[in-house]
């Protein structure tokens, strides 16, 4: 696991990502005090199928 920080470090990220079969994302929000969720957290991850 990594922690990316900055948008260059997701372009890369992405990148790589980009040569697998899948890419799987997962996202967490904030809806305290407000009636619009806030992005807090996004998890990437892809794989290889093996066919």
């Amino acid at each position: 696991m990594r922690t990316i920080t900055t948008t260059a470090e997701l372009a890369d990220y992405c990148q790589e990502a980009a040569t697998h079969d899948y890419v799987t994302v997962d996202t967490e929000f904030l809806r305290e005090r407000t009636y619009y969720s806030k992005l807090c957290l996004v998890q990437l991850g892809y794989a290889w199928y093996d066919r």
